[in-house]
């Protein structure tokens, strides 16, 4: 039997470690939607960072109990909501190899931290630092999962001081603190106490108490669009010049290792229908999902 790689030496784990880890993370994101909703102002105040990480997770409870963690993260990736849900689908597509139904697995879990924050970075057409981004590339240099518990807290108080958006109303990125409650919940399986209470106090009670959102309302509406797109290298780079062309917070990923390629899209535009003819215009495109920015 393997352990989990900890410094204090981690629990035994079975087969299904990555289903208990999703599933409780999902639950957790899903207890406090409410309150990183209330927290979300970057990239844009649309107060739905919990609820679109929690919604992007959601897919555990649908797959079926012989799917492997790659065709769960590959759900999650054709089915994300927001940016919030599209960076976490992206981190854990990008874990998908060192992720399998066995013990040993969870050792080169945390191996692969690195590996999946430079996918994120990689994804994102204007890489911001103080969010969920900045987490996860943060843990990405640690070598247990204690430290990478350790280092995602200590990398989530940060965030307050690098985003102007945050400093003025001193909150933490609700995307950061939605990924530290992820890796709190992958502690928890490798049986490590809960520091979920903490993070409530120190992170969602206190500074809601404190901040003011409305003064950081958007003034402008838009239209978040997101999509599957089945396409080569020379159509996605048109692609995503295009789009940045057209709009912002723009990522894209490819979707597991098949062919032909596969890319889930996102991004924030003034209006639908020019970013929709040119993900048409790129490939054959599934999974169309467009959300009202204005609310």
């Amino acid at each position: 039997m393997e352990y989990l790689w900890s410094r204090k030496g981690g629990t035994i784990l079975d087969s299904l470690w990555w289903r208990t880890w999703l599933t409780s993370a999902e639950q957790v994101l899903s207890d406090r939607a409410q309150g990183l909703n209330a927290l979300n102002l970057f990239p844009v105040p649309d107060s739905d960072t919990g609820s679109n990480m929690a919604g992007t997770l959601a897919r555990i409870r649908e797959s079926r109990e012989n799917s492997s963690f790659a065709d769960f993260a590959e759900s999650a990736m054709n089915n994300a909501r927001g940016n919030s849900g599209t960076l976490l689908s992206v981190w854990l597509n990008s874990l998908a190899p060192f992720v399998h139904d066995d013990a040993q697995s969870a050792v080169r879990c945390v191996e692969g931290f690195a590996a999946a924050a430079r996918v994120a970075e990689k994804s994102l057409s204007t890489p911001v630092e103080g969010t969920m981004l900045t987490v996860m590339k943060a843990i990405g240099s640690v070598k247990n999962l204690d430290d990478a518990r350790d280092c995602a807290e200590q990398t989530v108080r940060e965030t307050t001081s690098i985003l102007p958006a945050l400093s003025e109303t001193n909150v933490v990125d609700a995307g950061a603190l939605g990924f530290l409650y992820v890796i709190d919940a992958l502690a928890q399986v490798a049986g490590q106490p809960s520091r979920a209470a903490r993070y409530d106090a120190e992170f969602l009670t206190a500074h809601l108490a404190v901040k003011h959102r409305q003064s950081h309302a958007s003034k402008d509406s838009g239209v978040e669009v997101m999509a599957t797109v089945t396409a080569d290298l020379l159509a996605m780079s048109t692609l995503r010049n295009s789009l940045e062309a057209m709009g912002d917070s723009l990522s894209i990923a490819r979707v597991g290792n098949g062919e032909p390629a596969r890319w889930a899209v996102h991004v924030h535009v003034t209006t639908e229908e020019a970013a929709i003819s040119a993900l048409q215009a790129a490939g054959e495109v599934e999974n169309l999902r467009t959300t009202s920015l204005g609310h």
